[in-house]
């Protein structure tokens, strides 16, 4: 109860202040004139040019996350039918570029810096893979010969390749 009436106070600041709050905003943007520290206005604008560069990074990653998040997908799924079709035919896949444990590739996953983000986007590669690799050794992904594995790994090479120049 005293949250709310505390939410409802606060959610009224700026019908009931509007004037005190506009005020404030602006002087805000003057401190750095008045600060009295050594250099403030120079400090002041070289941390405002780095929070511009930080924030047109930040929107970079964004983009190309989305466009490597695509990919990834598409390479966890290559890899997961490649996979069950080689437990389906028994045969055995030679290593790739130093990837040892198919669970490590996914859940080893480094998205930029988010922690929940990197969590998800390696619970859903690993989901795509299992779901493919399950379907590929059931024989419901569409090849059932020696041949249909060479075309798994040629579509796997190509996805990773594009990947890499992502």
């Amino acid at each position: 109860v005293r949250l709310r009436s505390v939410l409802r106070a606060l959610a009224s600041l700026p019908a009931e202040h509007a004037a005190q709050l506009r005020d404030a905003t602006f002087s805000a943007l003057e401190w750095p004139r008045r600060c009295r520290a050594p250099a403030a206005l120079s400090r002041y604008g070289h941390f405002e040019s780095l929070h511009l560069e930080h924030r047109a990074v930040e929107a970079e990653l964004r983009s190309i996350g989305s466009q490597v998040f695509v990919l990834r997908d598409e390479r966890a799924a290559a890899d997961g039918r490649l996979a069950g079709l080689e437990e389906r035919l028994s045969l055995q896949r030679a290593r790739r570029n130093g990837e040892e444990y198919e669970l490590a590739r996914y859940l080893g996953s480094s998205l930029f810096r988010w922690d929940l983000l990197r969590t998800k986007v390696a619970h859903h590669l690993a989901h795509t893979f299992t779901a493919a690799q399950e379907a590929a050794r059931e024989g419901t992904a569409g090849t059932d010969s020696q041949g249909g594995a060479e075309f798994a790994e040629h579509q796997l090479g190509e996805l990773e390749e594009k990947l890499q120049h992502a």
